[in-house]
């Protein structure tokens, strides 16, 4: 299962501009080091359409991408409106069975801006079947630390890879990344 990391102790305060970079890499590497090659928690999900399911039967035994944003992330709406929409007619285009699972973090800010929040998630409805959405606690045990994010998950519900941020255009190497993924048995 994945180690959830107590982001607290890793705060940002007091380190210096110069230190920023390094702080950032030591984060990045405990990150992977406690989330990949290890097991997603087999959290109970609803959709907006207040659907429920837990993840493991979204994931079906198939290789998945977990998209998790949060309604106020510039970048996620590059990553998940425009980049991945574009990988997902690539994957289409090449015949290869694939599965983006979009998941919403709702935080204390989207209940106070519930319209804001409600656009985010139909904005992504539209290019995807279903839209999830889960807590900000929820999100801890992904050890999601800022958005957006994506989990390459493996048929057996194992995360190989745990990628921070968007692309600001269609990046050819996330492409080939996920279409490597997606091809690979």
């Amino acid at each position: 299962m994945i180690e959830v990391i107590d982001f607290d102790q890793y705060s940002m305060v007091g380190v210096t501009v110069e230190k920023q970079q390094e702080h950032y890499e030591l984060l990045t590497r405990l990150i992977e080091l406690k989330t990949e090659k290890h097991a997603v928690p087999n959290v109970h999900l609803k959709d907006s359409n207040d659907k429920e399911a837990y993840l493991l039967e979204l994931i079906e035994n198939k290789k998945c991408v977990l998209l998790v944003a949060n309604s106020t992330c510039p970048a996620c709406d590059l990553a998940y409106l425009n980049n991945f929409p574009q990988m997902r007619d690539s994957l289409e285009k090449k015949g290869l069975d694939y599965n983006f699972i979009p998941i919403m973090v709702r935080n204390d800010r989207d209940f106070q801006k519930v319209e804001r929040f409600t656009k985010k998630v139909k904005e992504l409805e539209k290019l995807y079947s279903n839209v999830y959405i889960i807590s900000d606690t929820t999100a801890n045990k992904f050890n999601i630390y800022g958005f957006p994010v994506q989990l390459y998950v493996n048929k057996k519900g194992i995360v190989e890879h745990y990628e921070l941020g968007g692309s600001h255009e269609m990046d050819s190497r996330k492409l080939a990344k996920v279409l490597q993924f997606f091809d690979a048995n």
